[in-house]
């Protein structure tokens, strides 16, 4: 039989500590909040590959504010680079999303139904989202654009500038259907801005429809997991929860430690909501 076991280690010493056995519906119910939480680390891995990507350009950026020497053309070709990766992982996030849904739901689902419609309202609502859609399938086509790298400096400091002229991109490229290029009044526009306000656009839309399709039942999941924890720290404070499959003692038998046999168990997850990139407080 499961058990719930406290994990933790004291001087030199590696203890599990047998707590409690777990009954067979309350076994049922960790395996299926595990499977159920795995699930959702996975629909949100995608997202948070794409955040990854977006940090590595930011950094990049910074490290260019603060240069010992500036050279245009390598700041390109690096930040193309970072772009590139950027806009790849944003159309995977897109791409398999959809793919998902239309898995794990019934066709005709709110989930499955109303996924397009959210993307259309992102590429109406918000012209940086659109034109980042229409860019990837430029660099897709076409590859990059050339850009001109700028420093500027003001009373705040030193910024990176990645400028784009409209009507350059337009005669190198038709099909910018999405962010409406030609009807745009702008001369030039600045990439790393567009960029930064797209991925505000994609991070707030993208988890919630992450989240509204598999962490519903996520604060009581969550809540579940923190009672095992909580149970495992009032056996030793630095104790972590595991939940016991199987034992094998050792011939010495009786120890459970890591030298009194072979233990096999599932984590518990730890702050479940941070584990998925969410602030608890956001879905109170």
């Amino acid at each position: 039989m499961a058990f719930l076991a406290a994990l933790f280690t004291k001087g030199e010493s590696s203890t599990v500590h047998h707590i409690r056995d777990l009954d067979t519906s309350e076994f049922a119910q960790f395996t299926k909040d595990h499977e159920d939480f795995l699930r959702m680390l996975e629909r949100y891995s995608l997202l948070h590959i794409v955040d990854q990507n977006f940090n590595q350009i930011e950094s990049f950026v910074k490290s260019v504010e603060r240069p010992a020497g500036f050279n245009p053309s390598h700041v390109v070709t690096e930040l193309n680079n970072r772009f590139m990766n950027y806009l790849s992982a944003g159309y995977a996030l897109r791409e398999h999303l959809g793919t998902w849904l239309k898995r794990d739901f019934p066709r005709d689902s709110e989930h499955v139904v109303r996924y397009p419609q959210v993307l259309t309202f992102m590429e109406k609502t918000s012209f940086e989202y659109a034109f980042v859609q229409d860019l990837r399938n430029f660099v897709q086509h076409c590859g990059f654009p050339i850009g001109v790298a700028s420093l500027n400096q003001d009373i705040g400091g030193t910024t990176l500038r990645i400028g784009y002229y409209r009507d350059a991109l337009l005669s190198l490229y038709k099909d910018w259907k999405k962010s409406h290029l030609c009807a745009r009044t702008e001369k030039d526009f600045d990439l790393l801005n567009i960029v930064r306000e797209a991925h505000n656009v994609t991070t707030k839309h993208f988890s919630g429809i992450i989240y509204l399709a598999y962490c519903r039942d996520l604060p009581a999941i969550d809540s579940r997991f923190t009672g095992f924890q909580k149970e495992a720290a009032d056996i030793y404070p630095t104790a972590v929860a595991r939940i016991v499959l199987s034992v094998r003692p050792s011939r010495e038998g009786g120890k459970l430690s890591e030298d009194g046999g072979t233990v096999t168990w599932q984590d518990v997850p730890r702050d479940s909501f941070r584990l998925l990139g969410l602030r608890r407080s956001t879905f109170r």
